[in-house]
This record gives C-alpha cells, sequence and structure tokens, in this order.
C-alpha cells in the first residue's frame, strides 16, 4: 500500500531476498500489464507503491523459482508462479485481517461481510497451496515482508490489530478495498497471457470473489 514506512526485508536470508528478485522478474508482465495502466490502487501508481520495472541483468537462477519461459518442476511458467506467489502472499494477509473483525469491529453488517469473504478466501488459499504442491514449489514465501500493491505492511496490521469500533472498521475497509481491487487486476492482466489452465480457472474464481466483495462492501 502506498506511504509505507517499512519493507521488512532485512531479517530474510540471502536465499530468500534472491528467490524474492527472481519472482518479481517473472512478475514483470504480470504486473506491468496491470501497473502500466494504473490500476495497482485504483489510480496512477506511485513511485514508493510500484516502482518500474529496469532494465538490468536478471538475478542468477534460484532453486524452486523457474526463469522466465522456463516451466517449474510441475509444469508452471514463470508468469503463473509469480501469480502463485504473490496471491498466496497477499490472501494470508488479507485473511489474518478478516479473521479480526469479530472481535475489533463495530458494523455487524461488516462483520457479517468479513465472515463470508474469510470462507472464500480459505478455499483459495487451500487451492493455491495445491497447486503450488503440484509444481513442485517450495513453502518458502518468496514476497514475505515486502510491500507491494494489495499487500499490508507490518505497520498497518499492528494498527488494525489495536484498534478498535469505528476506527477498525475505517482501516478494514481501506485495506481490503486494496486487496480487492489489486486481486481482480492481477486475476484480469493473468487471463491475457498463455497458462496452465488450473492456474487461470482459479485467479478467475477469485477475480470474481473480489468484484462480488467489491461491490457488496459498503461505507461505515
Amino acid at each position: 500500500m502506498a506511504g509505507r514506512a517499512e519493507d521488512g526485508t532485512s531479517g530474510q536470508g540471502p536465499a530468500v531476498r534472491a528467490r524474492g528478485a527472481a519472482v518479481r522478474g517473472s512478475l514483470a508482465v504480470l504486473l506491468g500489464a496491470v501497473l502500466a495502466t494504473g490500476c495497482g490502487t485504483g489510480g496512477a501508481a506511485s513511485p514508493e507503491a510500484s516502482p518500474p520495472v529496469t532494465t538490468t541483468s536478471p538475478p542468477p537462477p534460484v532453486p524452486g523459482t523457474p526463469l522466465p519461459g522456463t516451466p517449474s518442476p510441475g509444469g508452471l511458467g514463470a508468469t503463473d508462479t509469480g501469480w502463485l506467489h504473490l496471491s498466496l502472499a497477499m490472501q494470508e494477509q488479507s485473511l489474518a485481517l478478516l479473521e479480526l473483525a469479530p472481535t475489533h469491529g463495530a458494523d455487524p453488517a461488516l462483520t457479517t461481510w468479513a465472515g463470508e469473504l474469510a470462507r472464500g478466501q480459505r478455499a483459495d488459499l487451500k487451492a493455491l497451496r495445491a497447486l503450488r504442491a503440484a509444481a513442485g514449489l517450495g513453502d518458502e514465501n518468496p514476497h514475505e515482508g515486502h510491500d507491494m500493491p494489495g499487500m499490508v505492511n507490518a505497520l498497518e496490521r499492528r494498527a488494525l490489530e489495536r484498534a478498535r469500533g469505528t476506527l477498525f472498521d475505517t482501516l478494514l475497509r481501506t485495506a481490503l478495498r486494496e486487496h480487492l481491487a489489486q486481486t481482480r487486476m492481477l486475476a484480469d492482466a493473468l487471463h491475457r497471457t498463455d497458462g496452465d489452465p488450473r492456474v487461470h480457472r482459479l485467479a478467475r474464481r477469485m477475480g470474481e470473489r473480489a468484484e462480488k466483495a467489491e461491490a457488496a462492501l459498503k461505507d461505515g
């Protein structure tokens, strides 16, 4: 999200940081389709939220992360793999926020909305993890601690964990609107590429769920 104060990468080991760099390279086509049109967060992407893709040499290969044009051990291409990793990180973060609603929020309608979306996201996470396993990818999250559109950084999460009542409801709506918009935009961008039908079916389902949740999310 824009205006983040930290990137959280300082505690990662060299292998995880290198894998993250390789995956970001494989996401260039996917994210470029979104960010080039200013759709990453519902408007023109800010320099902080979406640094431009450079033309520097790609990082050295990291085991478990396919290079562009190279399938994973389970047959997934680089773009599908990049979408899979990024979606896992985004859904895990989003679900953690949704599960706070029953104990932190004040609006019963928002709590009901959060519960329905959480059930769908648990199913999506199960499917994402099954695809990751079938593709022979490791359990490491190459986006852990990253600050990208649709993701929640540590400061924002702590603010939500500490907030109660109407303040929590306002923060949750803001965070989830960005998350849902980015989920939908990434799914749309993936559909403009060639890839594994299983990944594309799941992306379509997640994009449709995000679109419906956006329409149902009411202002407090």
